[in-house]
C-alpha cells in the first residue's frame, strides 16, 4: 500500500491511496494481484482547511493580552494560551495535568469552586481572585467564564485579566 499524488492532464493534483494484495496458489506461487485505489483529495483538502483553522484560532488565542482557558466539567484543561503558561510559570505538560483550582490559594478555592459551578448552571459568571503562580507569587486577576459546547460537551471558556496596575494606581491615589 502507498499514498501518492497524481497529476492530471489539466494540472490538478489528486491525492491517492492504493493497496494491492498478491494471491498465491497452494504451492506458494503468485498468480494474481488484486487491489483498490481510493481518491483522498477531498479528505486532504478538509484536513488542510482544519489545520489552517486551528492555526488561526491558536494565533487569536495566543494574541490575547490576558490568559485564556478552556476546560470541561471535571476541570480537565482542553486548551489555554501561551500567556497562561508564561504567567503561571507552569509548562504545557504541567498545566495539562492540573485542575483550575490548583492556581488559587486555599482561602480562595471555595469561592472559585462556587463561581465555576455557577458558570455551568447559569451559563456565565466572573470573579476577582488572586492567581497563584508556580513560584508562589499571587497576581490579582479578573476572571470571566461562559459555557460553550466543545466537542459535544459543556465546557467553561474564559479569560483572565491582570489588574495589578489598577490596584497600584488606586493605592497611589489614597
Amino acid at each position: 500500500s502507498d499514498e501518492y499524488r497524481y497529476l492530471k492532464q489539466d494540472g490538478e493534483i489528486m491525492h491517492m491511496f492504493d493497496r494491492g494484495y498478491i494471491i498465491h496458489s497452494a504451492e506458494g506461487k503468485a498468480y494474481r494481484m488484486i487491489g483498490s485505489v481510493e481518491d483522498l483529495t477531498a479528505y486532504k483538502k478538509v484536513m488542510e482547511d482544519l489545520i489552517k483553522e486551528k492555526n488561526l484560532s491558536d494565533s487569536i488565542i495566543n494574541s490575547l493580552p490576558g490568559i485564556f482557558y478552556l476546560y470541561d466539567k471535571t476541570g480537565k484543561f482542553l486548551r489555554w494560551n501561551k500567556n497562561f503558561e508564561t504567567v503561571s510559570e507552569y509548562s504545557h505538560d504541567e498545566v495539562n495535568r492540573m485542575h483550575p483550582l490548583d492556581f488559587f490559594a486555599e482561602n480562595e478555592k471555595t469561592l472559585l469552586a462556587e463561581k465555576i459551578g455557577n458558570v455551568f448552571i447559569a451559563g456565565e459568571d466572573n470573579v476577582q481572585a488572586n492567581f497563584l503562580t508556580k513560584s508562589g507569587r499571587t497576581i490579582p486577576y479578573y476572571f470571566t467564564g461562559i459555557v460553550i459546547d466543545f466537542e459535544n460537551e459543556p465546557c467553561l471558556m474564559g479569560v483572565g485579566i491582570d489588574f495589578s496596575d489598577r490596584i497600584k494606581m488606586e493605592n497611589e491615589l489614597l
